[in-house]
């Protein structure tokens, strides 16, 4: 049974045999070990007294010679119980071949991207994991809260609730799986003095009807940290990973470069559990074209520390990607300019003029109909109301046209600057860059369904708090 305690960052260091699962009876021994940054299997030294002439040949042509050996899935049995090891790459050989004694002591380092310690998989696309159990970093602040405290006139009375409690409860339309957002209570010790401390424990279960592997789960995990990250309006990150196979259980530790933001409870979209139920179920039914579009968009609205001008370019196209994904434009004149595009291209055929252009001149031709950033941007901004954009002192026309502009001007570096479009200040670029992240922001949520009154202050704030 996983210890519910086992964070997906846990350090440890465990002796074990490992073996791949198409050959058991090839054990080998080692340490796993998981610190801050890495996690890895080195394995245990073997030494070789007597070197044979073709050792020391094969030792010498692998030096020269070698390929980092890469390994899909290695099982094994450590002093922590069965674990799965995926993804492992031999970073380090280790000990040393001494060719004038003829003596060997060797050893290899491999890092791998997952473990999962309790269960053993056949591989990361293995589909038998019946669900899995995830929580993330400082969504209890933005979650009501299960744990009670009375203040009476003598003493104080604390209420920390034994069992769960479902705050939401959803199951997707158009695929057999069950979500559900459940309340807990903790109650432990502070540490050497000798306290209580107690608090309100979330997470999430997600239970898919037909069974998925490992690789998918993950996945899952991943859109719900951007989902809980869009609603509190900060970076959170998972703090725990759990899965679940008949009556067996296993915890997931994995090293990933991503770091908490700073929770600001003014930053939140305080919904209520009906609307978060209602988001879930959107964000995991979108179509699969929608998830590179979430991936460009949550990775530029999670992170704080960017170059203002990358900044800018990353929030132009997330927000022109997503306008792609969630609309679906018919061109009214798609015949004519199929005839348009064969004139054009019978017409080029007689020029003496390079293969590459006419291509270029014909694929030019059928991107003409699409609509333009400046139109894209001025779909979404009418998504929202003019309530919502005037407490953004967002005024639609300066917007667009300075994003348009800015776009330009990055996208062409090193070209000659027109004479009524100035280079854009850090300052200003900057400022323009809160008012698109508030708008990116505005129109996802909207997607979700969230009430747009819900979304007036945090809103706000993104958009002016520097400006």
């Amino acid at each position: 049974m996983a210890d519910k305690s086992n964070r997906i960052h846990s350090v440890f260091s465990v002796v074990g045999a490992f073996w791949q699962p198409d050959s058991p009876q090839d054990i080998i021994t080692g340490t796993l070990e998981s610190d801050r940054r890495y996690l890895t299997l080195t394995t245990a030294p073997v030494y070789r007294p007597e070197l044979s002439t073709e050792d020391i040949l094969n030792a010498f042509n692998a030096f020269n010679f070698s390929k980092n050996e890469i390994l899909d899935v290695v099982h094994g049995f450590t002093s922590d119980g069965m674990c799965t090891l995926c993804h492992l790459i031999d970073q380090k050989h280790l000990g040393i071949t001494d060719m004038s004694s003829r003596r060997e002591v060797a050893a290899i380092r491999y890092r791998l991207s997952v473990c999962v310690m309790g269960m053993q998989l056949r591989s990361m696309e293995d589909r038998c994991l019946d669900s899995a159990r995830y929580s993330f970093s400082s969504w209890n602040q933005w979650l009501p809260q299960y744990v009670g405290e009375t203040w009476e006139k003598e003493f104080v009375v604390l209420k920390v609730p034994l069992e769960h409690r479902d705050l939401v409860a959803v199951e997707l339309d158009s695929k057999p799986i069950k979500v559900k957002l459940k309340l807990g209570s903790e109650l432990k010790s502070s540490g050497k003095g000798g306290g209580r401390v107690s608090r309100s424990v979330p997470f999430v279960e997600v239970e898919n009807n037909e069974k998925e592997s490992l690789s998918w789960y993950l996945d899952v995990g991943n859109r719900l940290e951007n989902l809980f990250s869009l609603l509190t309006g900060t970076s959170l990150t998972m703090q725990t990973m759990f899965l679940y196979r008949g009556e067996e259980s296993a915890h997931v530790n994995l090293k990933r470069r991503d770091r908490p933001g700073t929770f600001d409870f003014l930053d939140c979209v305080h919904c209520n559990p009906d609307q978060i139920g209602t988001a879930v179920k959107i964000w995991l039914g979108e179509d699969e074209r929608f998830h590179p579009v979430e991936g460009l968009a949550l990775g530029v609205l999670r992170k704080g520390k960017l170059f203002v001008e990358t900044e800018f370019l990353s929030l132009a196209q997330a927000l022109e990607g997503f306008h792609r994904a969630t609309t679906t434009t018919t061109s009214p004149n798609k015949a004519q300019l199929r005839q348009v595009r064969k004139k054009i291209s019978a017409l080029i055929q007689a020029e003496e003029i390079d293969n590459a252009l006419k291509v270029r001149i014909c694929e030019s031709v059928s991107y003409a109909n699409e609509p333009t950033l400046a139109s894209r941007l001025a779909d979404l901004c009418r998504r929202l109301t003019p309530t919502a954009l005037s407490k953004m002192k967002l005024d639609p026309e300066t917007f667009i046209r300075d994003v348009v502009d800015g776009r330009n001007f990055y996208t062409h570096a090193g070209g000659k600057l027109r004479r009524n479009r100035p280079v854009p200040k850090p300052k200003e670029l900057f400022l323009l860059n809160q008012k698109m992240r508030a708008l990116l922001r505005g129109v996802m949520l909207l997607r979700l369904q969230v009430p747009e009154e819900l979304l007036f202050e945090p809103l706000r704030r993104q958009a002016t708090r520097w400006g």
